[in-house]
Order: C-alpha cells, then structure tokens, then sequence
C-alpha cells in the first residue's frame, strides 16, 4: 500500500480542478454557436435561415440580469472615474483568458482614475468573475455587465433595424454578432451620454 503525502493532497485537488475547467472551457466552446448566413444565399434563403437561426441569440433576451443594466452602469461609474471606458464581448468566457495573456499590455499599469465596463453576458457570471479576478487583484476598476438590448436600442433606428431582421430584412452576409456589438458600442455611448 502507497502512502500519499499529505502535501500532495493539495497539488492533486489544485490540477483535479484545472483539469476540470479546461473541459468546461472546451464545452463551452464547442457550444457556443455563431450563426453565419450560408454563402451564396439569396436574400429570400437568408430571411429564411435567420428566422430559424434567431433562437440562438441569448444576447437580445433580456432576463433578471440584464434589466438592472443601466443602473449597474451608472453605479460603477459613479465611483471616482473621471475616464470612462467600455468594450463589447461576446464571445465565450474562456476566449477573453486567452486574449488577456496574448494581449496583456492592455492591462500593464492600472490608472485610479479610469473604469472599465465591458458588455458582456458570458463574462458577468460567476466564471467569468474568476477569469478577470487578477484585474481586480491589481486594482483595475473593470466590471462586466450584461447589456439590457432592448434597453440600449429602444426608440432608434436600430430597435426597428432588429424587429425587421426577425423576418422582413436580409441579414446580409456580415455575421449577427458583428453587427450587433457595433450597434451595442454606439447605444452605449449614446446612452452614458444623455445619462451623464
């Protein structure tokens, strides 16, 4: 019979769990599911393959974390920052890890006076929390959001823009979350500046 170490208990639990979250990264991956128009549709095919693919969109359901957006923002915004900043993320939780380590010099020296909002459904959750943890250990002022849709496009050319693509207006061939993470950035900036 071996004996195991009681140091190495700690080692074993600490690569169990790395070994479990790199397969929820990969599942989370793996569902994560970009509709793209087929290409060479005609504009009748692509009406047609969006209505079917619409349900796929979580980022233009609104739920009981994105209806307090506005409030969330204005209140973390309201905390010292005289620089206001906010980017739009939609793809998975487990990309931003890797576009933060590829991309690290965006995040080298952490100003008292700036705060960062980043729009996002995947990383304003629990995971994503962890995955940005070392921001807040170095004492960056970021936090993500889910963005209340509805909210940001409401009575502009773009809520119309929505409504019609949900049948009426081809999609054309630039994907649905290009086009709404430009929609969501200009909303947004729109938005802080009429609250502020």
């Amino acid at each position: 019979m071996q004996m195991v170490l009681p140091t190495m208990i700690p080692y074993t639990l600490h690569l169990t769990q790395k070994l479990e979250r790199k397969k929820k990264d990969e599942a989370e991956r793996r569902n994560h599911y970009t509709p793209v128009a087929p290409l060479n549709a005609t504009e009748e095919e692509r009406k047609a393959w969006f209505r079917e693919q619409l349900h796929h969109f979580k980022i233009l359901k609104s739920n009981n974390l994105t209806q307090p957006f506005h409030a969330r923002v204005l209140g973390f915004f309201g905390r010292e920052c005289e620089a206001q900043f906010f980017m739009t993320w939609i793809s998975p939780a487990s990309f931003w890890k890797e576009r933060i380590t590829v991309n690290g010099k965006y995040f080298q020296e952490p100003s008292k006076k700036a705060c960062l909002v980043i729009l996002s459904r995947t990383l304003d959750t629990r995971h994503g929390y962890k995955i940005m943890k070392p921001l807040h250990d170095r004492e960056f002022k970021v936090q993500a959001m889910a963005p209340y849709f509805s909210f940001l496009v409401k009575r502009t050319p773009a809520e119309t823009w929505i409504h019609e693509l949900k049948g009426k207006k081809d999609p054309g061939e630039i994907s649905l979350p290009q086009n709404l993470s430009s929609l969501i950035d200009l909303q947004f900036s729109i938005n802080m500046v009429v609250s502020t």
